[in-house]
């Protein structure tokens, strides 16, 4: 070999045998180097294990072997940047599954260390696609859960594509009519119901302001976007149309403050959120809301939640702004494989000075999530049924003497593919129905879609 690995004998002697720095000078061979690398490592000497590394470097700068463990080493001698770079690079040095799964673990432990957080996430990711059993995926998923609390930002994103039957909210019907005897005209391609594609991305970025033992606060920013393709059976009915002009858009930010062991009648969440929504690319409303909730703990598997919540909506168009009061209640039971089951009640009342906007509304809604994989999948859905009155109601010049009335039903199954994914993200099929019944035609409709997007498994 080399007279480069001489130095690695002197290394590797002064850890085992602590011989002095005169002592005779011997030959090792590549692997013989890396294999006393990884002994000093395994029995705790690190500076012996980090000194051979960089030795091999010196002659192979691409070494993954040497690279690995400098990632493990360099951060526990207070160097985590030089760590995280070394596993990077022993990363895209390998297509080895086994090294790429060290270095992506050692990799997140230096970014750990450095306080980088958002790429410690990235790389334990990377480690759990590299994973090759659900005991290493499921120590994964534990630490970056963990990871997770400890650090201050929280993102989390998803996507789906979703063909549907009614991408605009439009009606079945191509005519106006009214308690079904009353006929007004007929509705405008827009306005009926059109089938096409819908792509909805959405995702959440929060920072921690401030966390101790009895409190959170954070700010969050919220963002959803929808893209809409129309199919061409829609194309023949509205043929001024476009997907875009039904894209719906909204940009928030939401200051909140979480508390425990509040007394009973004090809320242990608050949040206050201003935001803009657009409708067809154009700005639709500037929200504000308030929202104040209260976690009651009945027993070890149950527990209420009790929300208030106050919203203003200033209108960016010829409408009138709005104000909505919302009270809502949830049950929880939590089953002993896992299982989740919620009941929900929502009631609410939005008042304006446009009488097409003031309506009070009810809703009921069950929901279940199954806890445990069957097999490599899991369930969640729910069934909801919600009931809208608007005691005054005007098309154009003519008043509608009973109102506006709708009745809605709807429900979604969802199935988590748990055995396929990417980095942590599995594919989620979900199958929504819904169906809507009102005494003035242009709001009866149905819509069924088929969606596929990604969820975050932990």
């Amino acid at each position: 070999m080399r007279a480069l690995f001489r130095p690695i004998a002197l290394a590797a002697a002064l850890a085992a045998f602590a011989v002095p720095a005169a002592a005779e000078q011997l030959t090792f061979s590549l692997e013989q180097a890396r294999s006393a690398a990884r002994t000093a490592f395994r029995d705790g000497d690190i500076a012996a294990a980090n000194a051979i590394a960089h030795v091999i470097l010196e002659g192979r700068p691409d070494d993954t072997a040497a690279l690995l463990i400098l990632a493990a080493t360099e951060p526990r001698l207070g160097n985590p940047d030089i760590g995280r770079r070394a596993g990077a690079r022993a990363w895209a040095s390998t297509d080895n599954p086994v090294l790429r799964y060290e270095a992506a673990y050692y990799t997140s432990q230096a970014a750990v260390a450095d306080e980088r957080y958002t790429a410690a996430q990235f790389w334990l990711r990377r480690a759990y696609q590299a994973a090759n059993s659900d005991e290493e995926r499921e120590n994964l998923a534990k630490t970056f859960k963990r990871l997770r609390a400890a650090s201050p930002w929280l993102a989390r994103f998803s996507f789906d594509v979703s063909p549907s039957s009614n991408i605009n909210g439009g009606a079945s019907s191509e005519f106006l009519v009214i308690d079904e005897t009353f006929p007004v005209g007929q509705l405008s391609g827009a306005a009926r119901a059109l089938s096409g594609v819908q792509a909805a991305l959405q995702g959440q970025l929060s920072y921690t302001l401030s966390q101790d033992p009895t409190q959170l606060t954070a700010i969050t920013f919220n963002g959803y976007q929808t893209f809409n393709r129309l199919s061409e059976e829609a194309k023949e009915i509205a043929p001024k149309a476009e997907g875009s002009d039904f894209n719906y858009g909204v940009a928030e930010i939401e200051f909140s403050h979480r508390r425990r062991n509040t007394p009973f009648i004090l809320p242990d969440r608050i949040g206050l959120a201003f935001g803009q929504t657009w409708y067809g690319g154009e700005p639709l409303d500037k929200v504000t809301r308030l929202t104040m909730s209260k976690r009651v703990v009945l027993s070890p598997r149950d527990a209420l939640r009790f929300q208030i919540q106050g919203e203003h909506r200033d209108s960016d168009r010829e409408s009138q702004d709005r104000q909505g009061r919302e009270l809502r209640l949830d049950y929880f039971r939590q089953f002993q494989a896992g299982h989740l089951l919620s009941f929900t009640v929502t009631g609410k009342d939005v008042t304006s000075d446009d009488i097409n906007q003031a309506y009070k509304s009810a809703s009921v809604r069950i929901r279940a999530i199954m806890g445990e994989d069957l097999k490599g999948f899991r369930l969640s859905g729910h069934l909801e049924h919600a009931f809208r009155d608007y005691s005054d109601y005007r098309i154009g010049f003519l008043d509608v003497e009973a109102g506006r009335e709708d009745r809605e039903f709807s429900g979604e199954l969802n199935l988590h593919i748990d055995r396929v994914g990417y980095m942590g993200f599995t594919p989620v099929v979900s199958l929504q129905a819904r169906s809507t019944a009102s005494n003035i035609s242009r709001f009866e409709g149905e819509s069924f879609g088929i969606s596929v997007g990604f969820r975050s498994a932990f």
